[in-house]
């Protein structure tokens, strides 16, 4: 039997045993997706098999490395009101529930992904078998995408694995492996993926009956209310009480959970109603949609380049230069993707320091299990730190991490091009330097293999890259690099040579004006928390702090010779200068940092007004604003190609809250003419930095937005 070529029914003898296999392999598709078709497909396989049931069910997958990677997110998106969501919901919780009352034992063989309703329909099974293959992953990532898990998570996972563990999974949308669902008791059996049909088929045979249910009796009324209270002021202290979906998770399993379970989905079905037609689930979701396509960009002529020529293999021998921070922990997520990485520095301290580093990033890696002490072991092999140039001759791409000054940097390409291949990519992590000032004055054919590869600290934290083209940058060269930032496993944005870039051109304006704040008499602590409130990761003062105030301040001459008065450094910056204040790296900055903790520094205050008599908003509006009106000047410059790129460069590279949809979709939520009239109320009052750009202006007064259409 099949259905809609969505689902194979195979009907197979195990050892006298009549076992059903259903398999599901969507046709044209690179994952399987619970589409109302599939499922409506999957409701008829089990109401046959109702009528005469076999000796067991076991559902199952035909795509490798993906057992069910959810729903279809395509149609959630399309969901606008709450009586839609809650019949999409209801409809998948009581097909999935015929997984749990057909009168035979039902088995879900997990070799591979099982996220969302994928792995809802396998807690609906009376036994989980998974596979200990690197690409299985299960999880319930729904309130990533602003909802919650819809088809009976919320009240299935609790029963399975107990209340604590199963509110960590669905309120962060954490993934874990075989071995750890295993352990968790979220799978039954962890078995080798090499032998991995013969394993199921062993279980199956060995586990006849339906399984006891549920698993785990819930907890005490009172230690179920503790428990869902404490989860809740974690969330809001996280989230400002952003993010509406992590709470209704909350919700649903503290009503749900004491209940029977068919009374627990209903009151998940009412929960989750609520949630798909939200602005913050809209946002989430074309926030999705934009990573996706970036994981995978790709610009025509290359295309056309790679059809004429073949594609180019990313590089796989690697050098660093410089063992400081950056060059560190380019070194280590380097060779956490396989690359072989020689790092280089000009003094044996340097090189220990910087081996030391990526040493820290690999045992924390290995606390949080992400990694195995043998895969520890072979990461930190395959950094080879070195004085010399000489062991880079095989380099295929080479990375200048050394500290931000321009001589010094051509002076290390200059060693590069005596020693490196033609053919080789000289690539620099410059966070602002123009690549054509580092490119410049050498000869012509060797002029095309510069570019820039601007990580984020901390790198292995940070998903993005920016891939600075030069004038010169020739399109081998850009290829080359965007294919190699595919590969190891980051979100590339393309962007032209300009100072600043992007990311910190945009970013500077914001972190200048929380200094202008202060200045102005405004607490420290009171500024972060507003920008705190407004969903960013880390206020711009602390910000600040962490990226270091020298780092800070290079940046912003920078940015000042490059633009003029707008990115004039507030003055207070002169006296953190005198000051010797340096951030978190001498433990003393704007805040105060001893033990592990911080405390604003209340000796900035001396010779500052009193606090002033300032509205939040204002506050906010001065902060977020005048990135805005900056990210509209990169538009207008052709830094980047569109408001798309903005958004994902501004999400990715400062963590702009995600459920805001973006910076330049926050301003077309908000309107552009409100956006540009605070500007000019601005500009009136604090100076003509403010003042808005020609093409915000013109946008706004024909009633425009930077989106014109939706992400897909």
């Amino acid at each position: 039997m099949a259905a809609a070529g969505a689902i194979t029914v195979r009907e197979e003898t195990w050892d006298h045993r009549r076992i059903v296999r259903v398999i599901f392999d969507l046709p044209d598709k690179p994952v399987n997706v619970l589409t109302t078709e599939t499922m409506r497909a999957l409701g008829e396989v089990l109401g046959n098999l109702e009528q005469e049931p076999p000796s067991g069910l076991v559902l199952e997958s035909a795509k490798p490395g993906v057992f069910i990677a959810g729903a279809d997110i395509h149609e959630i998106e399309k969901i606008d009101a709450a009586d839609a969501a809650a019949t999409v919901a209801r409809e998948g919780r009581d097909l999935l529930w015929k997984l749990h009352t057909i009168r035979c034992p039902t088995y879900a063989a997990i070799d591979g992904v099982a996220l969302g309703g994928g792995l809802e329909a396998a807690l609906f099974c009376d036994y989980r078998i998974v596979s200990d293959s690197p690409k299985t992953r299960v999880g319930l990532p729904e309130v990533t995408l602003g909802i919650i898990p819809g088809f009976g998570g919320t009240q299935t996972l609790p029963r399975l694995i107990g209340l604590q563990p199963a509110l960590d999974l669905i309120l962060t949308g954490r993934q874990i492996d075989g071995r750890r669902a295993e352990k968790l008791g979220l799978a039954d059996r962890c078995v080798p993926h090499d032998t991995f049909q013969e394993e199921v088929e062993a279980f199956v045979m060995r586990h006849p009956k339906k399984a006891a249910w549920p698993r785990r009796s819930p907890p005490f009324f009172l230690i179920r209310e503790l428990t869902c209270s404490m989860a809740r002021s974690a969330v809001l202290k996280k989230t400002q009480g952003n993010y509406p979906a992590p709470l209704a998770a909350i919700a649903a399993v503290r009503r749900g959970l004491g209940r029977e379970l068919s009374e627990g989905l209903r009151i998940e079905t009412e929960i989750f109603s609520a949630l798909p037609q939200t602005r913050e689930c809209k946002n989430l979701i074309r926030t999705f949609f934009q990573m996706e396509k970036f994981k995978k960009y790709s610009i025509p002529r290359l295309e056309e380049m790679a059809r004429a020529r073949g594609k180019p293999a990313p590089a796989r021998a690697c050098a660093v230069i410089g063992a400081g921070t950056m060059g560190a922990g380019i070194a280590q997520h380097l060779s956490a993707c396989g690359l072989g990485v020689r790092l280089k520095d000009i003094d044996v301290k340097f090189l220990q320091r910087g081996i030391g580093a990526a040493e820290k990033i690999v045992r924390g890696s290995l606390a949080r299990k992400r990694i195995r002490r043998e895969e520890a072991r072979d990461i930190l092999a395959r950094i080879l730190p070195t004085l010399d140039y000489g062991p880079l001759r095989s380099a295929e791409l080479v990375i200048e991490a050394v500290l931000e000054d321009l001589p010094l940097k051509r002076k290390v390409f200059d060693d590069l091009e005596r020693v490196t291949a033609r053919g080789v990519v000289l690539a620099t992590n410059t966070s602002s330097l123009p690549i054509g000032k580092i490119a410049e004055g050498r000869p012509a054919e060797s002029q095309g293999r510069y570019i820039g590869l601007h990580f984020f600290n901390p790198v292995d934290k940070m998903p993005l890259v920016e891939i600075v083209v030069a004038p010169c940058t020739s399109d081998e060269t850009l290829a080359r690099a965007l294919e190699f930032v595919k590969a190891i496993k980051k979100t590339p944005v393309v962007v032209k040579d300009r100072p600043g870039f992007l990311v910190n051109r945009v970013l500077m304006p914001y972190m200048n004006e929380s200094a202008y704040l202060l200045s102005e008499g405004v607490r420290i602590d009171h500024i972060d928390r507003l920008a705190l409130k407004f969903g960013m990761p880390m206020g711009p003062l602390h910000l600040l702090d962490v990226v270091g105030l020298d780092v800070g301040e290079k940046v912003s001459h920078v940015l000042h010779e490059a633009y003029g008065d707008r990115m004039a450094p507030c003055p207070l910056f002169e006296r953190l200068r005198r000051e010797g204040r340096l951030g978190q790296k001498n433990e003393r900055g704007f805040y105060l940092y001893k033990g592990g903790k911080k405390q604003p520094d209340h000796a900035l205050y001396d010779g500052l007004p009193a606090a002033p008599a300032i509205a939040g908003e204002d506050i906010t509006d001065r902060l977020i604003l005048t990135m805005v009106n900056e990210a509209a000047r990169v538009l207008s410059e052709g830094v980047v190609d569109d408001a798309e790129t903005v958004d994902v460069g501004m999400l990715l590279g400062t963590g702009f809250p995600p459920f805001r949809g973006g910076l330049l979709k926050y301003a077309d939520d908000r309107g552009l003419q409100s956006c540009v009239d605070r500007l000019y109320a601005f500009s009136e009052r604090h100076g003509a930095r403010f003042a808005p750009c020609d093409d915000l202006v013109r946008l706004a007064k024909s009633g425009g937005r930077f989106h014109q259409e939706t992400v897909r």
